[in-house]
């Protein structure tokens, strides 16, 4: 079995994946994509850092690949979907970096509070100014916590030793669990409001990014200290600036860019109030040889056992099961997003029913598991996949299970429902099946009744149904030069109501949202990102 690191490694790290039996190792570091594209058909696991993308062009040149593993927990650089759909697993090694990112957060906040940057500098430059750097204690401030997922978490409990008052907002952990770990869980302004220092822990995408800006500020303490070593675009940068320069934000410690590396006349970096590192969250002697002694331990169990552990898209089943099974993995995870992004709740209870002449008992729990990892995608502050979709869904007091179907439905041979219970008698319901080449398709949601491509943007538009509002709808986007791919039409026989399932070729931004939203007789306007 041959190897490829594309990425530096330790030394004693390369000896010890040489040391596995049946495997040829073979270091080409730095190379371009033409240069990737020409030699990955000859490998059968490809090991990478974060310098090194594998996209889906990568991916279809890589004809004998089995396995992608990245030396770290951060799989941005992976296209994941790409990878499992070709039935190739990825895995990575998520719990060596969390202690020390978790430590490099207090490690920028106490230099934050304490100047210490700063004196640094002046005393190496031979000014010794005591009372110029007078700082400020943790003890009996207020932490907060945007996010609380393992890295937030550790802060939590460093945080507490230093007699911090801690307090944290993630609607999707249940108030019960967070107030196990002694933290006071409270709503979004709040935090805002009480925080002396802002942490910030979340995960990003189309709710997070730039949702720490000019608004959220106008809530916040004079002189409030912001901490960012989870992704620099959750805080809006012009914002940032402005608070600095207001006085309203007192100091900003920064581990993370946009840009990596920034641009030298960044005036974020040269502003005197903030303290940055070069995205050392991870870095620590020991989170680095931890990567390699659990990256080798795994790679060893998956060659000699065909066991997979930390896999990102796969739990521990082999890879030939993979083949046959991931196509349901795939639509089950895209309709536990699907309905993740169309209902703002976190659900009480999840039950999954498939329907498959070809499957098997033991099959049931990885689909649950990918259904559920794409149902918490976009809810969990950190990495979610398949193999700790049921430990997080534990953690927020989600009841869940899976069974084949007890009544099958004869319009279809592979389908699976999903059922989810909210708050106050609240239910959701989504449909999907297998179709020919083993495309994925929605085929229900609440009882409409469509056949919808599982990929890219849609927009999900409920109305009344009445004469004329498909055309209004279309003519917004057309004027917007949204291109529409396919149209789903659906309505309920019983009541005069339709749904819209719109594919679009390109992200609608918000000001069509709003326009969407301000039809006549629109009941609710929603976008999904497969």
């Amino acid at each position: 079995m041959k190897v490829l690191v594309c990425d530096p490694l330790s030394t004693s790290g390369i000896e010890s994946l040489k040391a596995i039996e049946g495997i040829e190792v073979s270091v080409q570091t730095g190379l371009e994509k033409s240069q990737l594209l020409s030699v990955v058909g000859e490998f059968d696991i490809i090991i990478v850092r974060s310098a090194t993308r594998i996209d889906r062009d990568v991916l279809q040149a890589a004809k004998k690949v089995r396995l992608i593993a990245r030396a770290g927990m951060g799989v941005d650089t992976i296209d994941v979907d790409a990878a499992t759909e070709k039935g190739i697993i990825v895995m990575n090694t998520p719990a060596a970096n969390a202690v020390s990112a978790a430590e490099h957060s207090m490690a920028l906040i106490l230099a934050m509070m304490r100047n210490l940057p700063f004196a640094h500098q002046d005393l190496k430059q031979g000014t010794w100014n005591r009372k110029k750097y007078t700082g400020s204690e943790l003890a009996h401030k207020t932490l907060g916590l945007l996010g609380l997922g393992n890295v937030g978490r550790n802060v939590a409990r460093y945080a507490k030793a230093f007699q911090m008052k801690v307090i944290a907002f993630d609607p999707f952990v249940q108030k019960e669990s967070i107030e196990a770990l002694g933290i006071e869980k409270v709503e979004l302004e709040e935090l805002y409001n009480r925080s002396d220092i802002l942490s910030i822990h979340a995960v990003l995408n189309e709710h997070t990014r730039g949702m720490v800006g000019t608004a959220q500020l106008a809530h916040m303490k004079t002189g409030v200290r912001i901490c960012n070593c989870a992704r620099a675009e959750i805080l809006n940068r012009h914002a940032m600036i402005e608070g600095l320069e207001s006085g309203v934000i007192g100091g900003l410690a920064l581990d993370v860019f946009e840009s990596e590396p920034p641009a030298q006349d960044d005036p974020l970096i040269a502003h005197p109030k903030v303290v940055v590192t070069p995205h050392l969250g991870a870095s620590t002697v020991e989170a680095q040889d931890q990567v390699m002694v659990t990256l080798v331990d795994q790679l060893k169990r998956y060659i000699e056992d065909d066991f997979i552990l930390n896999g990102i898209n796969v739990p521990a089943i082999s890879h030939e099961k993979l083949q046959s099974i991931g196509p349901f993995l795939q639509l089950a995870f895209d309709m536990g997003s699907t309905l993740g992004q169309l209902v703002d709740a976190s659900p009480r209870s999840i039950q999954i029913k498939v329907q498959s002449p070809s499957l098997e008992d033991k099959d049931l729990q990885p689909i649950a598991n990918s259904g559920l990892a794409g149902f918490l995608k976009r809810q969990v502050s950190g990495r979610v996949n398949i193999v700790n979709a049921p430990m997080l869904a534990q953690e927020r007091d989600v009841e869940w299970g899976v069974a084949f179907q007890s009544r099958p439905d004869a319009s279809y041979t592979q389908l699976i429902e999903i059922h989810a219970k909210y708050a106050e008698g609240e239910q959701h319901s989504i449909r999907g099946m297998i179709a020919h080449r083993n495309q994925r398709r929605i085929v229900g949601f609440d009882g409409f009744e469509m056949e919808v491509q599982t990929k890219g943007s849609m927009l999900w538009l409920s109305n009344e149904d009445l004469p004329g509002i498909v055309g209004q709808w279309g003519s917004i986007l057309g004027k917007e030069n949204i291109n529409i791919s396919q149209v789903q039409v659906s309505s309920l026989e019983n009541e005069a109501k339709a749904l819209a399932v719109i594919n679009i070729d390109s992200p609608a931004g918000p000001q069509v949202l709003q326009a969407l939203r301000s039809i006549d007789k629109v009941y609710e306007v929603k976008q999904v990102h497969l």
